[in-house]
């Protein structure tokens, strides 16, 4: 997948790959990584 985003610049494409790409990270876990992300952002900002 990293080189996809070299292969868009290169080739364009995106267009046609792109619902495929955020399918595939989806699948790999990607909204539960963002909601990791939040909740640990989110608990940073409550210490300040």
């Amino acid at each position: 997948m990293p080189n996809l985003a070299a292969q868009w610049v290169i080739d364009g494409n995106i267009d046609a790959e792109w619902d495929g790409y955020l399918a595939q990270l989806k699948k790999s876990g990607l909204d539960e990584f963002l909601q990791i992300y939040q909740q640990t952002y989110d608990r940073f900002q409550s210490v300040k």
